[in-house]
């Protein structure tokens, strides 16, 4: 094995050493009830004094010393991951050995500025004599103080060596301090050692303070011979090991400096293969062009030898539309810089061909060359002439002007529409617009326009558009003009302005139009308010004054008269029955109805209209039933309008049905809440039917149709429905007819079984609340509850809800706007809603609260109403998140800054 082998080998082994047994002391430290040593001297409230002095604590870790190794103190020493501490055994409950993984807990001591552990039990879990990592103390560092407890390493020189009553010492020299190595020669396991006074070692061992008020009383305890190393070269020697290493290494460069001469020609002549290989022609000239040497790629594109080429100037293969170009571009050309150009190259064999040339200029030895890369680009050229005829063809073909300038006002570039079919592009090219306005005999005032808007987009101000009119052939055109500067370059310099009209004569009169049009619609809506408000005020005070004495009629008129009195009265209703739903229908076309959506039970709200309608069935020998699946039915719904639509299809179905009765009925589907109407009366006919009411138009309003009431009131029964995002169909034969309704349930299924509810998670120290909150939504909801924030953390992490309510008093304002924050910032819980729960009178302000991170507010103490209420809005509102189960993190946490906080 060779020796750098050998040294990757041992590298490789302390590495191992080195990793493993501090993840195993990592892994034995991660659980829950469990401290790290680290954690231990940590000073959160900036007292001074470590927080956790005086906790008792339990610790899992590797005994690094032993108490029998360190009889003064009576202690042993523990070491995790995160550090090390001294363990004060004043019980004698058992002896600990190096190596050995134990348990131990018991009260934190505060010793000076380090802490130690005050013994209360210790279980030795295995006895494991596996070498433990060492830190290593640099010698400049004079504070020590975080090592304490821990494996360390040292070096410096032996300043002396001594014996006093606890065993022997050496005391060695660091660039900050001298520290006391220790040495037990009384246990079994004592340390020998042979090192004399000047000697340079490195010591490993537990390092201790055992003068608490001296920053310099350090003191390391040693384990075996092996923490004793002697080091041969000392770090004040560097400099001169560097000079002999320096010494070597010339003397090895001369005795290689003969061999690399010799290997150069070797290299030449590789150099020359390659070259020749390349398949890219290649000229090699020298500083006055003159061509030296041509690769065989060269010779093949030329069709010429290398003899007839070589001795040529460049200028005679390169041709450019000016000679000096080529003079000019090689003359600033600087050694190691690329220039590239489009040539042609000339050849007596094959004429001109396009190429494009890239020139380069290097240094070799003391002289200057030129190299020369020739593409050949013939077809490329051919396919950009190719692209330049399309784009130049598809500009023309765009109905609007389009043309580039450079940044003074010059034309490069302009489509057929820019002079309007009166001067050409060749022309045109390099002209500026005075020049243009003066060719097409227009007003010289448009060309100053546009030199001033021009500027401004040359001066960084964005795409500037104006109008402007032109007078063409003696018409004027409206054009809409647009100037956008081009930016090249990484200091975005102005390389040209591009400019776009674009004709909209023809739009300005149309809008002329469109806006004569508009004034009479408004004539026209301004005439229909009129018209309905006189209908309201003309018709309502008639027929309400008809409706008032008919009423007090039936008491004044014999039995004979009072069947008529009664057709007054019935006729005059239906009177003002038919002029609200004209109103009403006009107030849905304007979109003016106001709706307020909250939970309602169908059952109660239907069993009302139907008990106010039962008189009036009765009256004519009907029965009217309602028939309901379950007691409470809720959906998301304005009361207004769910009491009106209901309310129209029971009166019409009593007013349409002769024998029989009409039934209603109420069930739920995990979606939908579903209303039916179902009469024996006389059918409506098929050709007024319309299908599903999906097409139901004007003709299907007119009030001449009388046929079961397929007119105005069934119209806006269509659009209330709509309204609250529900769906109404009919079905009807001569036995009878059907109305069905559909509405939201109030709290959608997410699934098709119990397990599919939405889950909802209820952060509050109240049992009471706990308890009334699951009573009310038991059917509707998974219910979780959480007393604290750290239960409210943790249940968000283990599983996933889609509502969460926290009382913003369960431990102070800003701990649980942070834990919200916490929650939201995972991908799951993005658009999650939130909402805060607060006792009325405080003066929390509901804006803040809302910026913090909540959706929604809800004052303590609330009503059923109120919470069926909120939650059916939120669940309207809430986004259906796909969850992924990578997702789900795990739900241990750290949760020491929030308790701190809290």
């Amino acid at each position: 094995m060779r020796q750098s082998q050998f040294v990757v080998l041992c590298c490789a082994s302390a590495l191992l050493f080195t990793i493993f047994p501090g993840r195993a002391l990592s892994q034995a430290s991660s659980r829950s009830d469990h401290v790290v040593v680290a954690d231990l001297s940590k000073d959160y409230d900036g007292d001074g004094v470590p927080d956790r002095v005086g906790d008792r604590v339990a610790i899992v870790g590797r005994v690094s010393l032993g108490k029998m190794m360190a009889p003064k103190f009576n202690s042993a020493y523990l070491q995790d991951a995160s550090g090390g501490i001294r363990l004060d055994d004043r019980r004698s409950l058992g002896e600990i050995v190096y190596g050995d993984s134990i348990e131990v807990s018991g009260r934190v001591v505060r010793a000076g500025r380090n802490i130690t552990l005050d013994l209360e039990r210790i279980e030795v879990r295995a006895t494991n004599r596996t070498i433990l990592p060492s830190i290593r103390a640099r010698n400049a560092e004079p504070n020590l103080s975080p090592l304490v407890g821990s494996i360390v390493t040292i070096e410096g020189f032996i300043v002396s060596k001594a014996v006093d009553a606890d065993g022997s010492y050496l005391l060695v020299n660091r660039t900050a301090g001298p520290i006391v190595v220790r040495i037990d020669n009384r246990s079994p396991r004592s340390v020998a050692w042979t090192g004399q006074r000047g000697h340079y070692v490195r010591v490993t061992g537990v390092l201790d303070h055992y003068r608490h008020d001296d920053p310099f009383s350090y003191q390391l305890y040693t384990r075996s011979d092996s923490d004793f190393e002697k080091v041969l070269l000392p770090p004040p020697y560097y400099p001169w090991a560097g000079g002999v290493v320096l010494g070597l290494v010339a003397f090895l460069a001369m005795s290689l400096l003969k061999r690399v001469r010799g290997s150069m020609r070797s290299r030449e002549r590789q150099f020359r293969a390659i070259f020749e290989q390349v398949g890219t022609p290649i000229l090699f000239a020298d500083t006055n062009l003159k061509v030296i040497d041509a690769n065989r790629a060269a010779c093949k594109l030329l069709k010429q030898t290398r003899t007839q080429i070589r001795f040529r100037r460049l200028k005679q293969f390169v041709k450019i539309a000016d000679d000096n170009n080529l003079a000019d571009t090689v003359s600033q050309l600087r050694v190691g810089s690329i220039e590239s150009f489009t040539a042609g190259v000339w050849s007596e064999h094959v004429g001109e061909i396009d190429v494009e040339v890239v020139l380069t200029r290097i240094r070799f030895g003391r002289k200057d060359y030129y190299i020369a890369t020739l593409h050949d680009v013939s077809q490329h050229m051919e396919a950009v002439t190719e692209f330049k005829q399309f784009h130049e063809r598809l500009l023309n073909a765009v109905p609007m002007e389009v043309s580039v300038l450079t940044p003074s006002g010059k034309y490069v570039y302009a489509n057929d529409h820019v002079g309007y079919g009166q001067v050409s592009l060749d022309w045109l090219t390099g002209k500026s617009d005075l020049e243009l306005c003066r060719k097409l005999d227009i007003s010289t005032d448009i060309a100053l326009r546009r030199r001033a808007h021009r500027r401004r987009a040359v001066a960084g101000e964005g795409i500037i558009g104006f109008e402007e009119e032109i007078e063409i052939r003696g018409e004027a055109r409206h054009f809409l003009r647009s100037y956008a500067a081009v930016a090249v370059g990484p200091e975005d310099e102005v390389a040209a302005v591009a400019s776009y009209a674009l004709d909209i004569t023809e739009l300005k009169k149309n809008r002329l139009q469109l806006d004569q049009a508009q004034g009479e619609v408004d004539k026209v809506g301004h005439l229909k308010e009129a018209f309905l408000e006189n209908i309201n005020q003309e018709f309502r005070k008639p027929i309400t004054g008809i409706i008032g004495f008919a009423e007090i009629l039936q008491g004044e008129v014999s039995d004979e008269q009072r069947e008529f009195v009664g057709l007054i009265e019935r006729n005059g209703r239906r009177l003002m029955n038919t002029l609200n739903a004209v109103l009403d229908l006009a107030g849905l076309s304007n979109n003016e109805f106001d709706l307020s959506p909250k939970v309602l039970n169908v059952v109660e709200e239907v069993g009302q209209i139907v008990a106010e309608a039962r008189e009036t069935a009765e009256e004519k020998g009907l029965f009217l039933k309602i028939e309901a699946t379950e007691t409470d039915i809720l959906t998301r719904a304005d009361h207004a309008c769910l009491t009106r639509v209901v309310q129209s299809l029971v009166d019409n179905s009593i007013k349409f049905t002769d024998a029989g009765g009409v039934i209603v009925e109420l069930d739920e589907d995990d979606d939908n809440v579903n209303v039916r109407v179902l009469d024996t009366g006389m059918g409506i006919d098929a050709d007024l039917v319309p299908g599903n009411l999906d097409d139901l138009g004007s003709e299907d309003l007119d009030p001449t149709h009388a046929a079961r009431g397929a007119g105005i009131g069934l119209g806006i029964t269509k659009r209330l429905i709509e309204l609250m995002n529900g769906t109404i169909s009919m079905e009807s034969d001569k036995e009878g007819s059907m109305f069905s309704l559909t509405l939201p349930r109030a709290f959608p299924m997410i699934g098709k079984d119990e397990t599919s509810l939405p889950r909802l998670l209820l952060a509050d120290d109240s049992v009471d609340v706990h308890m009334m909150v699951g009573y009310v939504l038991q059917d509707y909801f998974r219910i979780d509850v959480a007393e604290d924030i750290e239960t409210l953390y943790r249940q968000s992490r283990r599983s996933q809800y889609d509502v969460i309510l926290v009382d913003l008093g369960l431990s102070g304002y800003r701990a649980v706007i942070d834990v919200v924050e916490k929650i939201r910032s995972r991908r799951s819980y993005k658009n999650v809603a939130f909402v805060a729960l607060e006792e009325q009178g405080r003066r929390t302000d509901r804006d803040q609260v809302l910026g913090d991170g909540f959706n929604y507010f809800l004052g303590k103490p609330y009503r059923k109403s109120e919470l069926l209420n909120l939650l059916s809005q939120v669940m309207a509102d809430r986004i259906d998140l796909e969850i992924e189960d990578d997702d789900l993190e795990d739900p241990q946490d750290d949760m020491a800054g929030y308790r701190k906080s809290a």
